[in-house]
């Protein structure tokens, strides 16, 4: 089966999901409905689903599988059916005239080495499979009506690299070494074999009459056999001398079987008259054939970057040129009406009208391949990078509607600033940031040589500010003055670092580092304030995946270890980088469990997804908040909007979804006195699934929650000066019962004794109180259950977002120096205005 790929601009759909649960207990562990993994998601011909929880789908199911990649793809003689091998088991027949998905089969075969489909909805698969300690070989037909297998019948043949079906299938050419055989497909008798001098590497091919048989050999020449009798009736040679290496999936005869094209490695194309060998045109600078129209007169060529053109065949002259992502990989289908180009799960369509360059198609998969990558910006745009496409898609106030975005020049996109006016692009050693329509590129060197350029750079929100992972630290570009500055690590043997992120306030930065004398991995992290280092975490592994909030007060990241079982795993930790505390841990779990993580924007949360289930964690309580039932194949990509109430995630057959986090529980408005005492005894608890519910239930009624609030929260008093002294000072007090006692009454301090403690702690050369002081800061490090219970109420006046919730969080805003409250508040107010 042949694999074809194509592009196409598209508009996304809305569908909302209604259905729910009911969670009126606001007890602790009431309300909760543990989601389980519900796979499949309903009938794959129907399109896929929403998962339990789910509310919205940005972009349809329509032309899309359930992986996110294609092993191969086929059009029937007459273009009007299409199947693709999507992944390690999966088949899907669309009809391309429509859109629509006429059947899905989980085939039990591992490897296809050819197939057939006919226009009725045929389908013939030559494939084999190991039967006790032997490879032996099937011819597997499916049903036209069901989509299902009728028969799987063994055939009597062995030694196989390549092969390839007639037109009809009722033979099937095989290569192996220096032969080329032709068997009965149904019997596997033997009709004819030939050896010659030259290893065959690649599937032969027959004309679509069935009369002749190319078979490509490894050193730049073609046979053209009577696929009867097997006698060779000519050679194609590259012209000159020349000895050019083609394959056999690259070469494409006519429909007619008059003219065969074929590319060289030097990017050329020749065409040739089959009937007397000799060459008729050389293209140069194109890639592949992609295939003639059924007069033959007009020939596809995939040329370099991403571009395609249409030549006549008759004067050797071009008619059009278009842009083509992933051009050398497409195909035409045979009644040259259509382009189809698989990028991730989506089937791609481009009609092709009888002059001029091809056009999307109303029926194309209307997102072109699958986010890798998505994030809520802070006016809560989402915006996801497709990668495959190289480019940006936007859904702006989670309408319907796609903006694609991509840019002109080369290189792979990186990044794209908050008002889609700057992209951020790579080119093997050198970025660029530019817009979307070209202009003034500016542009920096990267100097890490082999590193995934997906997660090498990173742009800034405002798009004033990039940064790329450096050999010897941090590489900071300011856009505005092109200038580019070397932050040093504090290594002097660092390695190379492999990611790169920057928080949306172009403030701080992090990379991964490799410290090659102690054999030391790190993520390091800088202030671009000052243009230093200024803090590392340790990480026992390579690192995976890394993730910053808006303001650069959390990041995120997971590495790999190797267990003692010599099983590689991922971990997780977020920590504070400005303290230098860890906020939370999690695994080992098995590496073979995809891993992809989100920070919300208010740095409260964060989501991480493990095999069939996404878990949204507190880092205030480093407690569970909610779990969501997700799909055992991969999610490209997560994003937790800026409340922290819904997630984004894309994955294939969807492509993009929306969730309530709360996993489609219903919440009801409080009503009576002992419910709001109720869910203000819940925020206090350490279960943050019930806290959760219980503050999502307090803001459906936003005058009476911010009535409520304000009578229960006040802002921090700072502590008399002079109490605080004289208990530090007691710290080392001759007596211990007095000492006992000094720890006693700084405890009841909490929070606010921390400043003045710390500079006590840097001054003092008493051991005693140094033990004791550092005992009392660890204490005062975690948060006592009145604290948590008024930053999560906090939390929902940010939801409330009216007048009277921010003048109650201004108010909180004014409390002591000090205090996890008031900073909690200052920040909240930040983001309110």
């Amino acid at each position: 089966m042949r694999r074809l790929l194509v592009t196409a601009m598209c508009l996304g759909l809305f569908t909302p999901l209604a259905s729910a649960q009911k969670a009126d207990d606001i007890t602790e562990g009431g309300g909760l409905r543990d989601p389980k993994p519900t796979e499949p998601f309903g009938d794959p011909a129907a399109g896929r689903p929403l998962p339990p929880g789910a509310f919205a789908r940005l972009g349809s199911s329509r032309m899309r599988s359930r992986s996110d990649y294609s092993n191969g793809l086929q059009f029937s003689p007459n273009g009007q059916r299409l199947i693709v091998a999507a992944g390690r088991d999966d088949l899907w027949w669309y009809d391309p005239t429509t859109g629509k998905t006429l059947h899905h089969h989980e085939y039990p075969a591992r490897d296809i080495k050819c197939g057939r489909l006919f226009d009725d909805g045929r389908l013939v698969l030559f494939h084999s499979r190991n039967v006790g300690d032997k490879a032996s070989y099937f011819v597997m037909r499916f049903d036209p009506s069901t989509g299902k297998v009728a028969s799987d019948d063994a055939v009597n043949i062995t030694d196989v690299s390549e092969a390839e079906f007639d037109s009809r299938a009722t033979a099937v050419a095989v290569v192996w070494n220096k032969t080329v055989t032709v068997y009965d497909a149904k019997t596997g008798e033997q009709r004819w074999t030939r050896t010659g001098g030259e290893k065959l590497e690649h599937a032969p091919r027959f004309l679509a009459d069935g009369a002749k048989l190319l078979v490509p050999g490894s050193l730049g020449t073609t046979t053209v056999h009577d696929a009867k009798t097997g006698e060779p009736l000519l050679t194609l040679a590259s012209p000159n001398g020349e000895r050019d290496k083609w394959a056999a999936s690259e070469a494409s005869p006519s429909p007619d079987g008059r003219f065969l094209a074929a590319s060289g490695p030097h990017d050329h194309v020749y065409v040739w008259a089959v009937a007397s060998g000799k060459v008729l045109h050389r293209f140069d600078k194109q890639r592949k054939a992609l295939g003639f129209t059924p007069d033959g007169r007009r020939l596809f060529l995939a040329g370099p970057d991403e571009s395609a053109s249409i030549w006549n065949v008759t004067t050797g002259k071009r008619e059009c040129e278009f842009s083509l992502p992933k051009a050398d990989k497409a195909t035409l289908s045979p009644d040259g009406k259509r382009i189809v180009v698989v990028l991730d799960d989506a089937v791609l369509v481009y009609d092709v009208p009888a002059s001029g360059p091809p056009t999307p198609s109303a029926v194309t998969a209307d997102l072109p391949g699958l986010p890798d990558q998505l994030r809520f910006d802070a006016d809560g745009t989402l915006v996801g990078r497709l990668r495959g496409w190289n480019g940006w898609a936007v859904w702006k106030d989670r309408k319907p509607q796609t903006h694609l975005l991509r840019p002109v020049g080369k290189g792979t996109v990186v990044g794209l600033a908050a008002d889609r006016r700057q992209m951020l692009s790579l080119l093997e050693t050198e970025a660029s940031v530019s817009g979307p329509d070209g202009g003034t590129a500016a542009t920096f060197t990267v100097d890490v040589a082999g590193s995934s350029a997906h997660s090498l750079a990173a742009l800034s929100a405002d798009g004033r500010t990039a940064v790329a992972a450096h050999n010897d630290g941090l590489t900071r570009f300011d856009v505005p003055t092109r200038t580019s500055t070397l932050i040093r690590s504090r290594f002097k043997d660092r390695g190379a670092g492999t990611a790169a992120v920057i928080s949306a306030d172009g403030r701080t930065a992090a990379t991964e580092g490799y410290d090659s004398v102690s054999d030391a991995r790190y993520v390091e992290v800088y202030s671009l304030t000052t243009n230093r280092p200024v803090r590392e975490f340790p990480i026992r592994g390579p690192l995976d995946r890394m993730a910053i909030s808006p303001d650069g007060r959390r990041l995120a990241f997971a590495f790999i270890t190797n267990s003692r079982q010599s099983n590689l795993e991922k971990n997780l930790i977020v920590v504070d980088p400005e303290a230098g505390t860890e906020l939370l841990r999690l695994g080992p779990m098995a590496k073979g469990e995809d891993l992809r993580l989100a920070l919300s924007s208010d740095g409260r949360t964060v989501a991480w997804h493990m095999s069939s289930e996404l878990r949204i964690y507190e880092l205030l309580t480093g407690q569970l908040r909610a779990r969501l039932p997700a799909p055992k194949d991969d999610l490209h990509g997560i994003a937790l909007a800026g409340d922290g109430r819904t997630l984004a995630a894309a994955g294939p057959g969807w492509p993009v979804i929306l969730w309530d986090i709360a996993g489609g529980v219903t919440f009801h408005p409080l009503s009576a006195p002992p419910e709001w005492e109720a869910a203000w005894a819940a925020l206090a608890k350490p279960d943050a699934m019930s806290a959760y519910h219980a503050a999502r239930r307090m803001v459906l009624t936003p005058v009476e929650a911010a009535a409520f609030l304000k009578q229960k929260l006040s802002p921090t008093t700072p502590p008399d000066p002079g109490v605080l002294a004289k208990w530090i000072g007691k710290l080392d007090a001759p007596a211990f019962v007095d000492r006992q006692q000094a720890v006693k009454e700084l405890q009841t301090f909490g929070e606010l004794a921390v400043p003045e403690l710390k500079r006590t702690l840097e001054a003092t050369e008493s051991a005693e109180a140094r033990q004791r002081i550092e005992k009392l800061l660890t204490a005062s490090a975690k948060p006592t259950p009145e604290a948590v219970r008024t930053i999560r109420a906090m939390e929902a006046l940010e939801w409330l977002g009216t007048a009277d919730a921010k003048a109650i969080v201004k108010a909180l805003a004014a409390g002591a120096e000090g205090s996890r409250q008031t900073q909690e508040a200052r920040t909240a107010l930040g983001r309110m205005k």
